[in-house]
This record gives C-alpha cells, structure tokens and sequence, in this order.
C-alpha cells in the first residue's frame, strides 16, 4: 500500500513539474493536510499559487482561505485573500463566493459591513447550487423584506438536508 502511494505521489510531481494543474493541486492539498508527507504550508502555498496561476479557481479559493484566517501559522493576510477570493469568483467558485459573502456580510478583518455585497455574493452562490449560500442568501432576503423570495431559496436549501434552512422556513411561516 505504501509503495503504491509513494508511486503515485511520485507521477503526481512529475506532472506538476509540467504545470498540469490538476497535480499542482493536489500537491498543494497533500502538503496543507500532512497527507502522506509531512505537513508544510510553505510547498503547499506554492503548488496552490501554481496551480491559481495556471487557472484553478479550487486552488485559489484554498489559497483566500489560508490567507484569510492564518492557516497553520500561515501569514494572515486579507487583501491577498481577497485577491485570490475575486480570482476565484471570477469563474464561479461557490466556496470563493461564499467566503465574500461572508466577509462582507459580517465585515471582518477591517472589511466594512456591506449587506449589498453580500446579497450578491450569497445569491451567485446560492444560485450555483451552494447549499450554506442558499440558507445565508434566504435568510438574508428575508430580513430584507422579500419573503417569497427568501422562502424559495430556503426550501432549495432545506431539500438538501440543511436543517437550519428548516428551522428557518417554520419560523416565517409561524410568523
């Protein structure tokens, strides 16, 4: 089992060193989780910046989140996390989109509060299929006034087993 591991870890590098960023990738994600190497955030930011520049929006959304919280003693830095969220944005990744959304919504990290913004980041999301996005964009609509609204995306949300978008729709339809 080992070797095996060891083989494909192997060919993954070899086909990062060519810039195919799929590997690149999953480098950067082996080396942020100690995945059959030793962690190192360091080669992880790297591979993840490779694979970013080559046009993954997964590697730049991971990369906004490292920057965004310090991940693993990771340089907190939110203007790169911004910078590589918007990247990721860009070609509609829903966890970059999320992420806006978030930061805007609760305007953290010297973010100013922005409920537009989030509207607009939650709803692209939300629209895209993201669960956690639907019940944020529902809930959000509906402290907005736009009840039938809220509920369309809260029930898209509780569909999908998402409990709180439940516990959401019976209190306004309680209200």
């Amino acid at each position: 089992m080992r070797r095996t591991s060891t083989r494909r870890c192997t060919i993954t590098k070899r086909a990062a060193f060519f810039g195919y960023e799929p590997s690149l990738l999953h480098l950067g994600a082996i080396y942020r989780e100690g995945t059959h190497v030793a962690r190192d955030m360091q080669r992880a930011v790297d591979y993840l910046k490779m694979a970013a520049r080559n046009g993954s929006a997964d590697a730049a959304a991971r990369l906004g989140y490292i920057y965004e919280i310090g991940e693993n003693g990771y340089s907190k830095d939110i203007e790169q996390a911004l910078d590589y969220y918007f990247q990721a944005a860009r070609q509609n990744n829903v966890v970059a989109l999320h992420n806006l959304g978030s930061l805007t919504y609760h305007g953290r990290d010297g973010m100013p509060q922005d409920t537009e913004a989030a509207l607009l980041f939650w709803g692209r999301a939300a629209k895209l299929g993201d669960v956690k996005s639907q019940r944020k964009f529902g809930r959000l609509l509906y402290e907005t006034g736009d009840v039938e609204e809220a509920l369309r995306f809260l029930r898209l949300a509780a569909e999908q087993g998402d409990d709180e978008a439940q516990k959401l729709i019976r209190q306004i339809e309680g209200d």
